[in-house]
């Protein structure tokens, strides 16, 4: 039998922790067709199917479920293994996995991650999109070591730094009426259709939460996994959607968009990282973070005093 390649094991991983070839494909950072071919590749090695689909769902079968059970640790165990070899013929760089929302491409993010690496450029940060959906399991299981994404549940292996609130904004057709107003508030789209994130999103949690408290129970007319996807259907009217405000460049001719008002509703953004086993680098990471973060803060409220003053 031909040996398990350990980048087949990788990617199955992925799969098993996104249940989605796209997302998989797109944290994996290979085409959708090539997660395709690795998949096929390890099921024909191991002679056992891996996963059931069909077009719109992606599911473990028992063997699935065992190797995936079972293969993080052995990923890991290569991965130590490696860098003890490294360690051992004088090689020895740490790393740092940090994984990502798309929300995070506008948040204070970059900027840390820079001031990380020319603080120790001797540390290997690497970076691999991951969206709020099972983004608190691929953290527990080790697939990284930290993350930027909304904000988690509770949780007491977890620990986490708020660096900021994303304003939430509904994205509307050209012809509808709602872009009347300046703002909308949920009680509005008691009759309207809309397009949210995809099951297990926090965004999309927040969102139905808001809907929820007014007693709105809107229709959804799709799920999409990222926003240039939910404003291509806004775009052809299929619904309204919402993304947040650091995504706007995104927005189409022939959309508009509006705040919510009376509350306003946001999305807290946060970094977050396991707390146990503690982290050295990790731990460097976030004093890089809250220094950034502080910074930041110092400068937005120069700004605002300096515009009260004038």
């Amino acid at each position: 039998m031909p040996p398990i390649e350990s980048r087949q094991l990788r990617y199955f991983m992925y799969l098993a922790d996104e249940l989605s070839f796209s997302r998989a494909a797109r944290k994996a950072n290979i085409s959708q067709s090539s997660m395709t071919d690795q998949l096929q590749r390890l099921e024909d090695v191991l002679g056992v199917r891996l996963v059931d689909r069909n077009r719109r769902n992606v599911c473990l079968t028992p063997a699935g479920s065992v190797l995936r059970r079972e293969g993080q640790d052995l990923l890991e165990r290569i991965e130590a293994l490696a860098e003890k070899t490294r360690a051992a013929g004088g090689i020895s760089r740490e790393r740092l996995r940090i994984g990502y929302s798309e929300m995070a491409l506008s948040s204070p993010m970059p900027r840390i991650i820079q001031n990380f690496r020319h603080r120790y450029p001797d540390t290997d940060t690497i970076l691999l999109e991951q969206s709020s959906n099972g983004s608190e399991r691929a953290l527990l299981h080790g697939t990284f070591d930290c993350l930027f994404v909304p904000d988690l549940q509770a949780h007491p292996r977890i620990s986490s730094l708020g660096i900021g609130n994303d304003t939430v904004l509904a994205c509307m057709p050209d012809s509808c009426r709602l872009l009347d107003s300046p703002s909308v508030c949920p009680e509005q789209f008691r009759e309207e259709s809309i397009i949210l994130p995809e099951e297990g999103s926090r965004f999309g949690d927040r969102i139905m939460a808001a809907f929820a408290r007014a007693d709105v129970r809107p229709k959804i007319a799709a799920r999409m996994s990222r926003a240039s996807a939910i404003l291509t259907l806004v775009a052809a009217e299929a619904g309204i959607g919402f993304i947040p405000l650091s995504l706007v460049g995104l927005v189409p001719d022939g959309v508009g968009v509006r705040p919510f008002a009376n509350p306003p509703l946001t999305i807290p953004f946060s970094l977050v990282w396991r707390n146990d086993p503690a982290n050295c680098v990790v731990e460097r990471f976030v004093a890089i973070a809250r220094e950034t973060v502080g910074q930041a803060d110092k400068l937005a409220s120069g700004s605002t005093m300096a515009i009260s003053s004038a």
